[in-house]
């Protein structure tokens, strides 16, 4: 039981008040992994049975294929790029964007990743926002070079489109992330040394 002031109201010990909340300790990896894994493969399954639907035509004509042929005309407006459903059509040659290059599986894997480690709540949501604008930047920019390379040069639209684009793109998400995750470790440790012993 609690001592009591001399008006019977209790009073914490001392140094119990205003203690920081202690964070608590990391995921072991392979819990984290397993957890990523999980959460990415049932975002995976949500967004393959959302083929054919309102909800695939919104990310790719809507979110993805009229911002770029918007992009395309602002930095070429000679060419007259027109988004038309999934594609980013012009006289010379256009872009089809399928489903897998719209961005979402950078999303997902995002989301997955965020959701799979220890993060301070504030951390979470705004790194996962910053990294969906984030993804939606990277993503056009792809769709841009991809769209001049086809229309350029095709050997090396074939390069980037395999190779190129997806290792940079999934690189530039990991670098996000970790620098994200940095900060919240680092943030957490600043809090473990201003913990008080007890």
């Amino acid at each position: 039981m609690l001592p009591r002031s001399r008006t019977g109201v209790p009073y914490l010990p001392d140094g119990a008040v205003d203690r920081p909340e202690e964070p608590p300790p990391p995921r072991p990896w392979g819990a984290t992994l397993l957890l990523f894994l999980l959460i990415f493969a049932v975002l995976q399954a949500a967004w393959l049975a959302a083929r054919d639907t309102w909800l695939e035509r919104l990310v790719i004509h809507d979110g993805t294929v009229q911002p770029a042929a918007a992009v395309i005309r602002i930095l070429t407006p000679d060419i007259a790029a027109r988004a038309e459903r999934s594609s980013v059509l012009a006289p010379g040659g256009g872009l089809n964007i399928l489903s897998g290059c719209d961005g979402t599986e950078l999303a997902l894997l995002l989301f997955a990743a965020f959701f799979a480690v220890r993060l301070s709540g504030p951390t979470r949501l705004l790194g996962l926002g910053s990294g969906l604008v984030f993804v939606f930047v990277l993503n056009q920019a792809r769709i841009a070079v991809l769209f001049y390379a086809y229309r350029w040069d095709k050997a090396l639209f074939d390069t980037l489109h395999t190779v190129v684009c997806p290792v940079v793109l999934v690189a530039a998400m990991a670098l996000f992330f970790y620098a994200w995750l940095r900060k919240d470790l680092q943030s957490v440790d600043d809090q473990r040394q201003t913990w008080p012993a007890r």
